[in-house]
């Protein structure tokens, strides 16, 4: 399929270049053309739009996997149980084997392992904001 297309027109028998329309991917999944310009006909100024579609492009396009939606829900279930999992440090914790805090569920460091932001990067934002209530 070429890039871009040159768009003519014959308007009362004269020639009117209405300019090139460019590839495109519809939002459908079809592919064509598309052209939006400005031309002069039968002396007016006027605003062009024009779409051409590849006859069967979307047939096409729709034999291509879809994603699950359940499979997808599934596996960010199980990535958030996974985030929200205690660790083997965190086990020692809760069984009075080490003193420091345990976090609770849904807490921020399980979050941030959700949205896979690095440990460090929680706890610089953790002392960020401890520093900023410290000040107020």
């Amino acid at each position: 399929m070429a890039q871009s297309i040159r768009i003519v027109a014959f308007v009362d028998g004269a020639e009117v270049e209405l300019g090139w329309a460019q590839a495109k991917v519809f939002s459908t999944g079809s592919k064509g053309w598309n052209l939006s310009s400005k031309a002069e006909v039968a002396g007016t100024r006027c605003q062009v739009g024009l779409n051409l579609i590849v006859i069967g492009s979307k047939a096409q396009a729709a034999q291509a996997p879809k994603a699950d939606p359940q499979a997808a829900y599934e596996a960010a279930q199980a990535k958030l149980q996974a985030a929200m999992a205690p660790s083997a440090d965190e086990v020692q914790v809760a069984a009075g084997a080490v003193s420091a805090p345990f976090p609770a569920a849904g807490s921020q460091e399980a979050c941030n392992a959700l949205a896979g932001i690095p440990k460090a990067h929680g706890a610089a934002r953790a002392a960020r904001r401890a520093a900023a209530k410290a000040t107020a």
